[in-house]
């Protein structure tokens, strides 16, 4: 089911919104002072490849300020979790919802999080 489940996830859309977060990335780390931004957004854009057969262990105690500045995180995790809801309506939909729920934690909350 992993391989199935991340082929169609990956032709279905998730290869867009990894690139462009891969894209984020790579103009986070053109300014130096974005770095740490940009590895989270690289982190992202691992787990949005393939999210079947991943899962997200958070530690939002380790660097919360990071996470309080991370607000562009916080729109993108509210829309992914509106999608998982929708998704989760139909049985069909329900491993696909599960999934965005997992990028929508990890979204919220990058730093200290981990991707296993």
């Amino acid at each position: 089911m992993r391989l199935l489940g991340n082929i169609i996830w990956f032709l279905l859309g998730g290869v867009v919104v990894a690139l462009l977060y891969f894209l984020v990335g790579i103009i986070c780390y053109a300014t130096i002072i974005l770095i740490p931004f940009g590895r989270q957004c690289f982190k992202l854009a691992g787990l949005i490849v393939a999210p079947f057969g991943k899962d997200v262990e958070t530690g939002f105690d380790q660097y919360p300020y990071l996470n309080i500045i991370w607000s562009v995180g916080g729109v993108y995790a509210f829309l992914t979790f509106i999608i998982g809801v929708v998704l989760c309506v139909t049985v069909i939909g329900i491993p696909f919802g599960r999934q965005c729920f997992k990028i929508a934690r990890l979204a919220s909350a990058p730093f200290g999080a981990l991707v296993v």
